[in-house]
């Protein structure tokens, strides 16, 4: 939210769960004057802006409800917010930051000078505001006490937007068709992406500003969202002409957008209150390439997957009170368009105690769980059973149905990459001294090692690891050889292991049956546990001398 700061951008394809239908962008207030800054009140959430023409204004998002707080500026361009005070700073096209009431029409003049300032952020544990002029190419830092401003850094190309990080070290700053990180102690400026369309106003897209909203004005007309993480823009929706500027809402799901004569009210999931798919298994939708169909979940997170691809029954589960909210009373599943039908059983609280209950479609439509339900796994909505679909990419579309059965317009893909193969384990040949040895066979004379030649191998390019290792006496083994893919492959989104491979090994023990055991995983998951394993056994019995089964 543009209370305190606000920040930065790129453009991708990583948005692998896309809620359709949606985004829905609705005039808010109409009848703006040209739509500059906005500002979002976390207190008593309403919405603060500017316009061209002169106003400052606010919006009560309770009741709908607009005020004109203030009139006569002098052409303002963007407004911030201070916080636990009913004051908002102000920059205007001639130069100026006021200090305005939020609450009637006084001002004070804090300074001049600033050229034609554009989006302003306040640091108030230093009580200075920043903000950047399009005609000299300034990052200004203006003291808030007295008015004195600082050049930060210059020589950037017509900056108009800012945002900056908590500890006001970095700034990010939209110039004429890029995005600029800019390092304040250092002032070196790097560009982030170019090759924008025409790049205005910004505000963070995520609380732990990994990602930002940007306001793309003519002839883009559109709201981008930058990832850091990935360096890549998304385009979101398209917005009305000339929009200047972008804020949050206490609501992830909901921002506001000024344009040239409106307040928008954007709803990201279109009106079901966040994605219809929130998990396959324990696998967020969101964190489903939306190319490959491949999981990769975050390392801090207890499942962590890194390109894992699906397979056996995996648990689809849906927003159920966003899915009510838009309206919907039922819903469908396809698969690569055709409709999968698919049954199970849940837990259903009856007042008393938990029943098992059968879950089934009536025609290929699911009943969504009314408000007042209560079952053990309150978000199961589909068991997909990927036997059915070919090892190949797949998308699963859930959309959503009125009381009517009517479409309501609002659906969600995900993708899913399907792997319904194990990986192949098997120890094809083992030879002593250059000569093959039979099953079970027995050493007596020569040397003390082996060469084992085997395949750990998945075809598809899934494998997760594999180990060969020898076993004797009483809980006794060594490690021959072994491999996996996360830190070790996983630069790649596939791995397939070797095939064949031999390996030379040396008993440590030559008075003692030896069991050679091969066995390793795919990477491909339910959502819960990786679900693919195999494994292969050889058996070798040498005595060469020394103390049987020792060390």
């Amino acid at each position: 939210m543009k209370t305190l700061i606000k920040g930065l951008f790129y453009f991708s394809l990583m948005a692998a769960a896309t809620v359709h239908g949606g985004p829905t962008v609705t005039p808010y207030v109409n009848g703006l004057g040209g739509g500059m800054g906005t500002a979002y009140h976390p207190t008593n959430q309403h919405v603060y802006w500017v316009e061209a023409d002169g106003d400052f204004k606010k919006v009560n998002t309770a009741n709908g409800v607009v005020t004109t707080i203030q009139t006569g500026l002098v052409h303002p361009n963007d407004l911030a917010l201070y916080p636990g005070q009913s004051l908002a700073y102000i920059t205007t096209r001639v130069g100026e930051l006021w200090k305005a009431s939020t609450g009637s029409n006084t001002r004070t003049l804090v300074t001049s000078g600033l050229g034609l300032p554009g989006e302003i952020v306040l640091d108030p544990s230093a009580f200075v505001a920043y903000t950047v002029d399009y005609a000299s190419g300034t990052l200004w830092q203006v003291n808030l006490a007295g008015g004195a401003k600082t050049a930060m850094v210059t020589g950037l190309s017509s900056p108009r937007g800012l945002v900056m990080t908590p500890d006001f070290q970095t700034a990010y700053v939209s110039v004429s068709n890029a995005v600029v990180q800019v390092n304040l102690p250092t002032q070196q400026v790097t560009t982030v992406i170019g090759s924008l369309s025409n790049p205005w106003y910004l505000d963070w897209a995520a609380d732990d500003k990994s990602a930002i909203y940007i306001a793309d004005r003519f002839p883009g007309n559109r709201l981008l969202r930058l990832d850091l993480g990935t360096q890549t823009v998304q385009a979101i929706t398209p917005l009305p002409e000339n929009p200047s500027s972008v804020v949050r809402s206490l609501n992830p799901d909901v921002l506001y957008a000024a344009s040239k004569t409106v307040l928008s009210k954007i709803q990201l999931s279109g009106g079901a209150g966040g994605p219809i798919v929130t998990r396959l298994g324990f696998i967020p939708s969101t964190e489903i390439d939306s190319l490959t169909g491949q999981a990769t979940t975050d390392p801090a997170y207890f499942f962590y997957v890194k390109n894992a691809s699906f397979g056996g029954s995996v648990h689809v589960m849906l927003n159920f009170p966003g899915m009510l909210g838009s309206g919907a009373a039922y819903y469908r599943v396809t698969v690569d368009g055709a409709t999968d039908i698919a049954t199970w059983t849940n837990y259903k609280w009856n007042g008393f105690t938990f029943t098992l209950q059968p879950v089934a479609p009536s025609s290929g439509y699911y009943k969504i769980p009314g408000a007042g339900e209560v079952w053990a796994i309150p978000d199961l909505g589909f068991v997909l059973d990927t036997a059915k679909y070919s090892n190949a990419k797949h998308t699963l579309r859930v959309a959503l149905y009125d009381a009517s059965y009517s479409y309501l317009g609002l659906y969600q893909d995900v993708p899913f990459l399907v792997d319904n193969n194990p990986p192949t384990m098997d120890i094809v040949e083992i030879k002593h001294d250059g000569q093959p040895l039979n099953e079970c066979a027995l050493i007596t004379s020569g040397s003390s090692s082996i060469d084992i030649t085997f395949k750990a191998h998945d075809a598809e390019g899934h494998l997760y690891n594999y180990a060969l290792v020898d076993g004797w006496g009483s809980a006794k083994s060594a490690t021959v050889t072994s491999d996996q893919y996360i830190g070790v492959h996983d630069g790649s989104p596939t791995w397939s292991g070797v095939n064949p491979q031999t390996v030379t090994y040396t008993f440590s023990n030559t008075a003692c049956a030896h069991s050679l055991h091969l066995a390793g995983w795919a990477n491909t998951t339910n959502g819960y546990s990786l679900i693919q394993y195999r494994s292969d056994n050889e058996h070798i019995a040498i005595y060469l001398g020394g103390l049987p089964c020792q060390p």
